[in-house]
């Protein structure tokens, strides 16, 4: 901010950094690929700025487009929906080059080693894929993107639920950021427009704020591309759950902030920015901006929330503020509504406090939401979920790890294919994560096994490998176990675990 955006106030690049770094869908106390994810974007945040500032160095060009290929490549192996950056990346190319008619990037080198790194970074997250596949018998989960737009002209109940899930996830920042995400949005939505339009009387100024264009138009593009996804791919999930009694675990495709939040810090550290250097557009905006949110607001309380006001998969962003526990407490339109009057809360003291000309208050604001949003979540979301998944294999793995350690755990472990409750988490996963060095296999043991461990939820399923010879005992509660092989048999039992040949 201070190099390329020229903030120098160092009390605003203090509290900026926290509410950037803050302004988050995940918490640091769980495992997701999103962390690296948000790194690479702020990596490729400052990329696009060395770009910007050497735009007329051919050489300089030349070389930070090459890493600028290289940080989408890696974005590949992170995350499989890093086509939507991608996709936002391209974008900015053109439209830069059509605002400043000149090239961001060198062409060649983004033709030639982006079509490589695409297709070996797809090439290769499907070659692991595979191996992981062949190795555990079953497929890995949430590992792709696909959609189609048919569903849209099969159905069309499909298109208010069409309309929910893109009105429900734009309104997700709303919530996020008390609100204040829309002025930051509709900053650069201008200056994007006056950047299209290219005005005489404008250009000038755009010419000037050429990071803020930049940035914007990609990070702005991710968004929306990432947003027009998921509500495609998520489509005849919602359209089944609001009309013909589906699934509501579909309904957290309103509220999937995760997927496109990555974007949205150096959309807020451009914003602040551009308010920074510009602090008479707030009251300019403040009327647009009120009317953008009570419509979303309006449309979320009247249209949506009516379909998830008991769900809790959704609740997650609105819970710390009506202090409710997703995972424990009852969930209800009070669970929602405290949220949406905070929104309006906070707009109201952010009017204030500009007209008393203290802005600056303003984003310590937004720090103080953000921080309490996420020490909240990180206790009742992720940290609840975390200690919850894991109680259902922690005895398992201590048992594994001790037969590791005395040289006789079998080269495969064998699990059921189950989840745990509550949460959806599937076991097998978490199996495989406490224990690297060994394959873990979603199946039961092949036939003819002389050694080998089977742990399961449900063992009245299994019963049958008793016949195979196998012994029966239970670990602890959602942990049970099938052994065969007598030097596995002594060793287990000699842990207290009672082993019966009858179920």
């Amino acid at each position: 901010m201070k190099k390329y955006l020229n903030v120098e106030n160092e009390k605003i690049l203090c509290v900026s950094s926290i509410c950037c770094s803050y302004l988050v869908a995940v918490r640091a106390v769980y495992t997701y690929p999103e962390f690296i994810y948000v790194l690479v974007m702020w990596l490729l945040a400052w990329v696009l700025l060395r770009l910007n500032t050497r735009a007329d160095d051919r050489k300089k060009k030349i070389a930070y487009t090459v890493l600028l290929v290289l940080i989408l490549f890696y974005a590949s192996t992170v995350h499989s929906r890093a086509t939507a950056v991608w996709i936002a990346v391209v974008f900015g190319i053109v439209y830069y080059g059509w605002v400043y008619r000149k090239s961001l990037v060198s062409i060649p080198v983004c033709l030639i080693m982006g079509a490589v790194g695409f297709v070996v970074s797809q090439k290769g997250i499907e070659a692991v894929l595979a191996y992981f596949v062949n190795a555990s018998s079953s497929d890995v989960s949430n590992t792709g993107v696909s959609f189609s737009m048919g569903y849209l002209l099969e159905d069309v109940k499909s298109w208010p639920a069409w309309v929910n899930i893109i009105i429900g996830q734009l309104n997700e920042a709303i919530i996020v950021t008390g609100g204040l995400a829309v002025f930051a949005v509709v900053a650069i939505l201008i200056l994007l427009w006056k950047g299209l339009r290219r005005a005489n009387n404008e250009m000038a100024v755009v010419q000037k704020l050429s990071p803020y264009v930049l940035i914007g138009s990609v990070f702005l593009a991710a968004v929306l591309v990432t947003i027009g996804g998921q509500s495609i791919s998520w489509l005849g999930g919602v359209t089944n759950a609001m009309f013909y009694g589906g699934d509501p675990d579909a309904y957290r495709a309103v509220t999937y902030f995760r997927y496109y939040a990555a974007y949205v810090g150096p959309l807020l550290m451009i914003g602040i920015s551009f308010f920074y250097h510009k602090r008479e557009t707030i009251g300019k905006l403040y009327p647009v901006v009120c009317v953008i949110t009570g419509l979303l607001q309006g449309y979320w309380v009247l249209c949506i929330l009516p379909y998830i006001s008991d769900f809790n998969g959704s609740c997650w962003d609105f819970a710390p503020f009506s202090l409710t526990r997703g995972f424990v407490d009852e969930i209800r339109l009070r669970t929602y509504l405290p949220a949406t009057f905070l929104v309006f809360l906070v707009l109201i003291i952010s009017y204030i406090l500009y007209r008393k000309n203290k802005t600056q208050l303003i984003l310590g604001v937004l720090c103080v939401i953000l921080i309490y949003s996420y020490c909240y979540n990180a206790v009742y979301h992720e940290g609840y979920r975390g200690q919850k998944n894991y109680s259902y294999v922690d005895d398992s793995v201590q048992l594994l790890k001790n037969l590791e350690k005395e040289g006789i755990l079998p080269d495969k472990i064998y699990v059921e294919d189950a989840s745990v409750d509550g949460t959806g988490q599937q076991t097998k996963y978490l199996y495989q994560f406490c224990m690297l060095e060994k394959p873990v296999v979603s199946e039961a043991p092949p036939e003819k096994k002389t050694v080998a461990v089977f742990l399961c939820q449900s063992p009245e399923v299994w019963s049958e490998l008793i016949d195979d010879g196998y012994v029966y005992g239970k670990i602890a509660e959602h942990e049970y176990i099938y052994v065969i092989g007598e030097q596995l048999k002594e060793k287990i039992e000699e842990t207290g675990i009672t082993l019966s040949a009858v179920y």
